[in-house]
């Protein structure tokens, strides 16, 4: 029984064809309040690593974004300093 959860997904759309269940669940985007929280951290109002905190739960994308934003910021100030 090396069979894992995705093996059983891919047979059962095999024999009985795409499931409802079967797919990925997906998360609504309340995108007013990403719009506040992108706005309050362009404004000062908050940091980096709470707008990140905040935005993973309602859209892990954005938040993805920002945190590599803020990563390239930090390496160029790293490669300023050398």
């Amino acid at each position: 029984m090396d069979l894992k959860e995705e093996d059983y997904a891919k047979m059962r759309t095999e024999n009985l064809g795409p499931s409802v269940l079967d797919a990925p669940s997906q998360k609504s985007v309340f995108q007013p309040y990403v719009n506040i929280i992108v706005k309050r951290l362009e404004n000062g109002d908050l940091t980096y690593m709470e707008a990140i905190k905040r935005l993973n739960r309602v859209n892990p994308k954005k938040a993805q974004e920002i945190q590599e934003k803020h990563q390239k910021k930090m390496d160029e100030w790293d490669d300023d300093e050398d």
